[in-house]
């Protein structure tokens, strides 16, 4: 069984993502108030143009750069579950790569939680307890079908 980040992740992220092009373009709508404001006290007028538009631009590069990467490394996260154990793999780029493997006698249980939007929409927060004790241990969250996912890890730990 191989599982992943919950839908409801991306979904979440690209709310945000329209919230902060929404903000940009209000921003951008609003220049002709923010030109008067600024130039209502000074003797000269400052031009506001030359200025907002460059940068709303560059920030709005910046938020879909930063949209972009953050759904591949969102895709990037996975459990996998074999007849040796469980693997876990996220990340992108070389020097921020994780890959964790624990095989069923090192694992003691795995566990998960989730709140109603959880149970609703069908995910939840995994974490894995090694057998040294309850104090090491790894957490993963918004996790697809957390509930089967970990009954099939306690199923092969108990075996």
């Amino acid at each position: 069984m191989t599982t992943g980040k919950s839908w409801v992740v991306y979904f979440l992220l690209a709310f945000k993502f329209m919230i902060e092009i929404a903000a940009l373009t209000a921003l951008l709508c609003l220049r002709r108030r923010i030109y008067d404001f600024l130039s209502g006290g000074l003797n000269r007028k400052v031009d506001v143009d030359s200025y907002l538009i460059p940068a709303c631009g560059l920030l709005m590069l910046y938020f879909l750069g930063s949209f972009i990467y953050q759904i591949a490394l969102l895709k990037s996260v996975s459990f996998q579950m074999n007849e040796n154990g469980v693997i876990f793999r996220a990340g992108l780029l070389p020097w921020k790569k994780q890959e964790y493997s624990w095989t069923y006698s090192q694992l003691f249980r795995a566990s998960y939680c989730h709140s109603f939007f959880g149970w609703l929409f069908n995910y939840g927060h995994i974490t894995l307890t090694d057998s040294m004790g309850t104090t090491s241990f790894s957490t993963q969250f918004y996790i697809h079908n957390a509930k089967k996912l970990t009954e099939q890890i306690n199923y092969h730990i108990m075996q």
